[in-house]
């Protein structure tokens, strides 16, 4: 049985040589090493992100089914720990520091912050719901967290929408944990987010439904690739994939 709302996150990782792959659908992380397959680690069920300490010494992993954080040694492939951070975690990073993980939480709307020192959630920070795409600044001040919305942008607002469901996602400080911007309607179905490595702008995938198109036709759905200005949520740049 496949649970399709369990899509993975940043799933895949470089970890020395090798290439470590959350496999959402099996309870484990498959190691490559030069195109084959060297180990499979268990870790719980649906793995669907990795991030990987500065020291390179630990892999965590978001298993969004038992609301948990994996630490996973890379010495000894096994897990270790297990951190408990609230309902389905969907992404995970690594500040750079190695002090601190940030972990989005799909259900609750919430950024849990992890104390590495102690493996122990600390506080919690008000995001947005169904996140989808994650990921932390270059420099570790800033996150961007985006929803995975419905495809639909033109449909809102509506007057029974809450206002915050409008919202596509959100740029938080990570010293504070305060919101610092606010992005709407900058895109359909979010799928991923890279920051540049300024940080002054990021980029993000995301497709849309075109209602004017046939689903047979081909061209009922297009696939973009958009660059959004960090500070402002202005759309600098914009690809079209699929036409």
């Amino acid at each position: 049985f496949h649970n399709l709302a369990y899509y993975p996150g940043r799933s895949i990782a470089q970890v020395d040589s090798s290439w470590w792959v959350a496999q959402a659908y099996s309870p484990e992380i498959s190691v490559i090493e030069n195109g084959e397959l060297k180990t499979e680690i268990a870790v719980g069920p649906w793995p669907v992100a990795l991030a990987v300490h500065p020291d390179g010494e630990t892999v965590y992993v978001a298993t969004r089914a038992n609301d948990s954080v994996g630490v996973v040694s890379v010495a000894d492939q096994k897990i270790v720990k297990s951190i408990h951070v609230g309902d389905e975690p969907t992404h995970v990073v690594v500040h750079p520091d190695g002090d601190r993980a940030f972990v989005a939480l799909n259900t609750e709307g919430v950024i849990a912050v992890i104390d590495l020192e102690t493996d122990t959630v600390t506080e919690t920070w008000p995001a947005v719901e169904d996140v989808s795409a994650f990921d932390l600044s270059p420099d570790g001040t800033r996150i961007v967290a985006l929803a995975h919305r419905s495809g639909r942008p033109e449909r809102t607002p509506l007057e029974s929408d809450d206002p915050a469901d409008e919202v596509d996602g959100v740029l938080i400080d990570t010293t504070s944990g305060t919101v610092l911007t606010e992005y709407m309607d900058i895109g359909g179905i979010i799928n991923s987010v890279l920051f540049a490595e300024d940080g002054d702008s990021f980029y993000f995938t995301t497709t849309l439904g075109d209602n004017g198109q046939s689903l047979t036709s081909g061209l009922a759905f297009e696939h973009r690739v958009r660059r959004i200005e960090t500070s402002s949520g202005e759309i600098l740049a914009d690809a079209d994939l699929s036409r």
